[in-house]
């Protein structure tokens, strides 16, 4: 199901099913604040394993970072991202409009986060589809598919359920213009 794994004195192990493994090129400490957040949402985390689409995203964000390309990657965080938020027609759009409604901040804040998700979403269809795609901006394009994976998880953790994509078609449809 998920990877066991253990740090201690800046070493990293882990059961895992594949016979090679990329290591993770830095694994850090965490806060107190991100210590003090896991043990507050620990039973609203086993809760939402299970929970399909929760599951497999978090198995996908798991599984990403072993792999040895990035554009792999960013294919699997993307599959999570896409599955996460039940998203199966115009893609580009409602994934930036969702997750944007789903990430904390103001309008401004808001707006400027979907617009950079749009722009990832360009680079995720480059890759997936094998057309074009600047291989420089790989490696930013999967950091970025994961911290938005990884966010995305977490707030769901904090809501304590996936809300399906239609709730969040209604919050978007909900704003008035003045």
């Amino acid at each position: 199901m998920m990877s066991l794994y253990s740090v201690a004195d800046g070493q990293f192990t882990l059961a895992n099913r594949n016979l090679v493994i990329n290591a993770l090129p830095k694994v850090p400490r965490a806060t107190e604040a991100e210590l003090q957040w896991a043990a507050d949402n620990y039973g609203r985390f086993n809760a939402m394993l299970g929970n399909g689409r929760f599951q497999a995203a978090q198995r996908y964000y798991n599984n990403a970072h072993y792999l040895f390309d990035d554009d792999a990657k960013i294919m699997l965080l993307w599959a999570g991202i896409e599955g996460l938020l039940g998203i199966e027609a115009e893609l580009s759009r409602r994934i930036a409009l969702h997750a944007a409604i789903l990430f904390d901040g103001d309008r401004s804040e808001k707006a400027a986060h979907l617009a950079q998700i749009k722009k990832a979403y360009v680079i995720r269809s480059k890759v997936v589809h094998g057309t074009g795609v600047d291989r420089a901006s790989l490696p930013e394009a999967y950091f970025f598919a994961s911290r938005l994976l990884v966010g995305l998880l977490r707030k769901m953790v904090e809501l304590g359920r996936v809300p399906e994509a239609s709730e969040l078609d209604q919050l978007a449809a909900s704003v008035e213009v003045r």
